[in-house]
């Protein structure tokens, strides 16, 4: 039974195209219940034969609307059913304002849709007084019939890596005005999105910004790019994914030294693999003295070195933007035992030419800085990928505000000393 306080109805506007008749309400799940007619034009002709109709009575068919004060809302719509004087085949009234497959308004599918990038699909099917797995299914269609409008898409073209609903999904991003376009569930959707011959402006793109770790799909490569946009002048790999799959080379280049330390601390080798990759900044006090006493172990000390290589180089690559001083890294690093890290520097040497505009071009700079900020910001309350994704295009759907500028801008004896580095090669996209 519906609460005694609930008694009076609610405020509230009929939908578009109608008007209220009366309110009541439902003694079943306590929602209010509207009476409407349409609005509308009614004498329109025969949709079958374009005769003449005439009015043959009402039929009243129910719509969930948006939910009013957190009270559920349905609306009964009186129909008007006709019949045609010449063939005599039977029609209805038509409302836009109604979506007759799915039996909700339509202002109830667009207020799902804002609630879903604020909200979990639990809470918003108790706010409409439905069935929570029926408003998943109905949220996917919405989402399904949303996605297969096309995204246009940008002159200067990002695609990261980003966690959405709890793996990594590919994001395509305008690096100009720092805006997420759209995020996909897989690779396998978005390379779909991309060959797809009905993608628009896929002809403009004249720049496009990726993360290394997306050449592993065998997708992103130079000679893959000119056949997706044929008219790309400028490819480039962001320096942050660089540098990750710099750290990740890293780490698998010190296993050895990982796996000693480990046996000389008792610890597993798990447990010194963490503490490896975790920035010196980020640390505590007790992980920081852990690190220094590495120092003075016979075991760990190469380890200890390595590290510290490790924060130089995110240093470099991260923090001061200095490329003059990889030079200064590459003679240290030569000095590590074995020299260790030659497959970082390859790395590096191999893919220089497309990862310095991301110290030279301001644009550039400033989206990966803004990129940053969405690979780590984290939706709550929803496991779902698309509610996910529908919350983290709102957060990102704007322009960037706050201008960024570069902490150190080269200067004419920094861009000289990096073109003079005589070991790099030309940008030949052989990699």
């Amino acid at each position: 039974m519906v609460n005694d306080s609930l008694k009076r109805p609610l405020n509230s506007d009929p939908p578009p195209n109608t008007n209220c008749i009366s309110l009541s309400w439902s003694d079943d799940d306590g929602a209010q219940v509207e009476q409407v007619v349409s609005t509308t034009i009614h004498d329109l002709p025969c949709p079958y034969c374009g005769g003449k109709r005439r009015p043959n009575g009402r039929r009243i068919v129910r719509y969930r609307d948006v939910p009013i004060d957190g009270v559920p809302h349905l609306v009964d719509w009186h129909r008007q059913h006709y019949r045609c004087t010449q063939c005599g085949r039977s029609s209805n009234e038509e409302n836009p304002t109604f979506e007759k497959e799915r039996f909700i308004t339509k202002r109830f599918a667009e207020w799902i849709m804002q609630e879903a990038r604020r909200s979990n699909l639990a809470s918003i099917a108790k706010q409409a007084g439905m069935n929570q797995v029926f408003l998943r299914r109905l949220f996917h269609f919405l989402t399904a019939t949303n996605s297969a409008t096309p995204v246009r898409l940008p002159r200067s073209l990002g695609v990261a890596m980003v966690k959405v609903a709890g793996g990594n999904r590919p994001a395509l991003a305008d690096v100009d005005t720092c805006v997420l376009v759209d995020v996909f569930d897989s690779m396998d959707e978005l390379k779909q999105f991309l060959v797809d011959k009905e993608t628009p402006s896929s002809t403009d793109v004249t720049c496009v910004v990726r993360d290394i770790e997306l050449e592993a799909a065998e997708f992103f490569g130079p000679g893959q790019l000119r056949d997706l946009f044929p008219n790309v002048t400028l490819s480039v790999i962001s320096s942050r994914s660089l540098a990750r799959s710099a750290v990740a080379s890293m780490v698998a280049l010190c296993e050895p030294w990982i796996e000693a330390t480990a046996s000389a601390e008792c610890r597993s080798p798990i447990s010194v693999r963490k503490l490896f990759v975790r920035r010196n900044q980020d640390l505590k006090r007790s992980a920081s003295g852990r690190i220094r006493k590495w120092q003075h172990m016979s075991e760990a000390a190469s380890l200890f070195r390595a590290y510290w290589l490790k924060e130089r180089f995110l240093e470099i690559w991260l923090d001061d933007a200095n490329l003059t001083r990889w030079q200064d890294w590459i003679d240290e690093a030569n000095r590590l035992p074995e020299q260790r890290f030659q497959e970082v520097i390859t790395l590096v040497e191999s893919r220089w030419n497309e990862v310095t505009p991301c110290f030279k071009d301001l644009s550039i700079f400033r989206y990966e800085r803004w990129l940053e900020d969405v690979q780590k910001y984290e939706i709550r309350g929803t496991h779902s990928f698309a509610a996910a994704r529908l919350a983290l295009l709102a957060k990102f759907e704007k322009p960037s505000e706050a201008p960024l500028a570069p902490p150190s801008s080269l200067s004419e004896e920094e861009e000289r000393a990096i073109a003079n580095i005589s070991y790099l090669g030309s940008n030949d996209g052989s990699g």
